[in-house]
């Protein structure tokens, strides 16, 4: 599952940075957290940046994935997705 969630974390970065940036926070069998960076803290519409991410990774994992609970840092987003 690891291998996974870091090939769609280094095609994600590879699309949209400077834009947005993801990296690996945390794993277990039902949730993966991220952390996103980047220009997408200071504009709107961050939410499109996490489902696009979700997309991705449901896409790599062979499973379905929804965006849960997301926490605004000062200069970040931590995000949780539920796997399954």
């Amino acid at each position: 599952m690891i291998e996974d969630i870091n090939a769609a974390i280094e095609e994600y970065n590879a699309r949209n940075e400077p834009e947005a940036r993801v990296e690996f926070y945390s794993a277990d069998e039902g949730e993966v957290v991220v952390r996103f960076c980047g220009g997408l803290c200071e504009a709107g519409g961050a939410e499109a940046w996490f489902d696009d991410f979700g997309v991705l990774l449901s896409t790599k994992l062979g499973s379905p994935v929804s965006t849960g609970r997301v926490e605004e840092e000062v200069d970040a987003f931590i995000v949780y997705y539920k796997i399954g």
